[in-house]
């Protein structure tokens, strides 16, 4: 979920019925290479409470922004119920790129088993359509390279409440 999820309620409603879980991001969407501890600790909190509110889930997949850890936060993760996740191919949502751009950096990336990161396209400066897209050629094309699709529960079998 993008930043500041309460400015799109309408999109947790619509991820609740699809069969993927719903991860926490952050609320402002920091660079946590760039952030103190503390700022961290401040954002999951404010965005599970947010989460909560509009939906019944309380979610416990953590992909971080851009995306980035560092050993301090991973371990910390834990004490807030949070799994880190992160992907072995990013989409570099944020450059505003062509969508055939986007594909092949996906693509180039994409080796077995691989996490994508595609974020959705609601975001308050930028238009960020090109990036789900961009879906519409690679998840035809993984499957007839006999990719198989699973969630994040199910690859790392992590207890999700949807599953």
């Amino acid at each position: 979920m993008r930043p500041k999820p309460h400015e799109h309620p309408h999109l947790l409603k619509t991820i609740l019925p699809q069969p993927h879980p719903l991860p926490i991001h952050t609320y402002s969407h920091p660079n946590l290479l760039k952030q103190s501890t503390q700022n961290f600790h401040c954002q999951i909190p404010k965005t599970h409470t947010i989460i909560k509110d509009i939906t019944p889930f309380q979610t416990h997949l953590f992909p971080p922004p851009y995306p980035n850890l560092t050993q301090q936060i991973i371990t910390h993760l834990p004490n807030q119920n949070l799994y880190p996740i992160n992907s072995s191919s990013h989409s570099l949502h944020s450059n505003q790129i062509p969508q055939p751009q986007i594909t092949n950096n996906l693509f180039n990336n994409i080796h077995p088993p691989t996490i994508l990161f595609i974020h959705d396209p609601h975001h308050s400066t930028i238009h960020l359509s090109n990036t789900p897209n961009s879906l519409h050629t690679i998840i035809p094309t993984l499957k007839q390279q006999a990719y198989h699709f699973l969630t994040l529960p199910q690859l790392f079998h992590i207890p999700y409440p949807k599953n």
